[in-house]
């Protein structure tokens, strides 16, 4: 099948892992400047936005300093006087970020106090972020538990986390059992930090006062009845919820938040480029390998526009073009070059509403373009947002050529509503893994080990900085290894 465009080359670079690079605030305060007043609705001037979602008879959310770590902090209060689930609620809206991101942190400290330990009756907190794209989708969450049918003073306070089935036929939320976080102290600081991969939909990591656990695997919970996956990062929540038993099972419940971030990061070496000189089709409308792919590249994110410079390729397959298991070495102005491995090729497509704004989508073809039903199928979004799935369920084929080129009409399922979009272009695309140094000695990435990678080398003695064994340190062993391999990298 040919596909006339003329359109550029997209590159598509992704890590080996998922640890978080270089983090993007979204929102993060330590409450200090804000007023001391009880929250309210309309938001109250000196409140930066955080407001009263819900707080029922005796109940209040406010900004105080009487308990906080450090100058204020937010205060949430539940009386055993209001019913089971009567929640108080305290809200900020936060813009949605605009640039593509692979993980989010939610880091906070907290603060359980219960007015009665003794009580065996259900403490909860919750802290969580939210799109609020109809019917509403949680981002990120983690709970704070204690009682439950044994005296808070025994149980302390519990740090809960849930995990997605992954079941089509039975969905829920499970418990997702962790070793850290148990039996915490009440009326004393803690601090957690939770970690989601959402480019891969699993957990990263967990940390509370310093502990640090791996969830590597676990798909994060989803928001009920619906169990989809949000977009946007739209609204922060913190939730205190009582549950009075009855006599002598009852308390008074508060919870105190501070020191807040909420912060995204693509994942480590993450990009994605495309190169104007590099064409993806002939004139006739079949694909064209590429041959040589050394040239300037455009980085679409998670830096829009930054330039790259492709100066090396090792055609490690020996078949002349670019391919899986190649190499090319990238240099972005003003920084060492850095060497990535070749993965896979595909193709990518960006289009627009057709009758809405004119931002682009940009999106990953899944399936095999020599199927009969392409191009219908199943997309991953990669710009704006990484990795949303797209489901293509109609193709217009506005010119009648037969083939799938810019202007034709494609309708998406989105949110589980169809729309219509018009395609701008479309690209052949690589999945790119950053790859490990060949030549772990060529400290300034010069392409030889000489001179100035031995006095590099020295100069960091006893410190991970010049390793190159790779046993995070700099001594005799790492002098050998760049002595035996003096002169031109390989």
């Amino acid at each position: 099948m040919n596909h006339t465009v003329s359109t550029p080359l997209l590159i598509v670079l992704t890590a080996l892992s998922a640890t978080p690079a270089s983090a993007a605030v979204v929102y993060e305060t330590d409450f200090n400047d804000l007023t001391v007043a009880h929250t309210e609705y309309p938001p109250h001037p000196g409140h930066d936005g955080w407001y009263k979602e819900r707080a029922e008879g005796d109940a209040y959310g406010e900004i105080q300093e009487l308990i906080a770590n450090d100058g204020r902090a937010l205060h949430e209060f539940a009386p055993a006087s209001n019913g089971q689930g009567n929640q108080t609620i305290d809200r900020r809206l936060i813009d949605p970020p605009v640039t593509p991101f692979s993980t989010m942190t939610l880091s906070v400290d907290f603060y359980c106090a219960s007015s009665d330990l003794g009580a065996t009756n259900i403490y909860e907190a919750v802290f969580s972020v939210w799109d609020d794209t109809h019917p509403g989708f949680l981002m990120i969450k983690f709970k704070l538990e204690g009682g439950n049918g044994t005296p808070k003073e025994e149980t302390g306070v519990k740090v809960t986390l849930y995990e997605f089935n992954n079941d089509p036929e039975n969905p829920n939320n499970l418990y997702l059992p962790i070793s850290i976080g148990n039996e915490l102290a009440w009326n004393t600081w803690h601090h957690i930090e939770l970690i989601i991969d959402y480019a891969n939909d699993e957990y990263i990591s967990v940390e509370v006062d310093g502990e640090l656990e791996d969830l590597s695997g676990h798909t994060p919970e989803r928001s009920w009845p619906d169990f989809g996956q949000g977009t946007f990062l739209q609204r922060i929540e913190a939730t205190l919820i009582p549950w009075p038993w009855d006599p002598p099972n009852l308390s008074d419940d508060d919870v105190y938040w501070d020191n807040l971030s909420l912060t995204i990061g693509g994942l480590e070496g993450s990009m994605y480029l495309d190169g104007e000189d590099f064409p993806p089709f002939d004139e006739q409308g079949n694909p064209m390998p590429v041959e040589d792919p050394t040239g300037q590249w455009m980085e679409l994110s998670p830096d829009f526009e930054v330039l790259w410079n492709c100066t090396d390729w090792d055609d490690d397959n020996e078949d002349g073009i670019v391919s899986p298991c190649d190499y090319l070495t990238l240099q972005e102005e003003g920084a060492d070059p850095g060497l990535w491995h070749v993965e896979w090729i595909g193709l990518t497509i960006w289009v627009k509403l057709a009758m809405g704004e004119p931002d682009l989508t940009y999106l990953e073809y899944t399936g095999d373009i020599e199927e009969p039903l392409f191009p219908q199928g199943l997309y991953h979004e990669v710009y704006p947002f990484f990795c949303n799935d797209w489901e293509c369920t109609e193709y217009i084929d506005v010119d009648g050529s037969g083939t799938l080129n810019a202007g034709d009409y494609l309708t998406f399922i989105i949110n589980g509503e169809p729309l219509f979009y018009e395609l701008i272009g479309l690209a052949t695309d690589m999945e790119v893994a950053q790859a490990e140094s060949q030549c772990p000695a060529d400290f300034d990435g010069d392409g030889d080990v000489d001179t100035a990678d031995l006095l590099f080398l020295l100069a960091a003695w006893g410190t991970p900085d010049g390793d190159v064994d790779g046993d995070s340190d700099t001594d005799t062993a790492d002098l050998l290894a760049l002595l035996a391999a003096w002169g031109p990298c390989p």
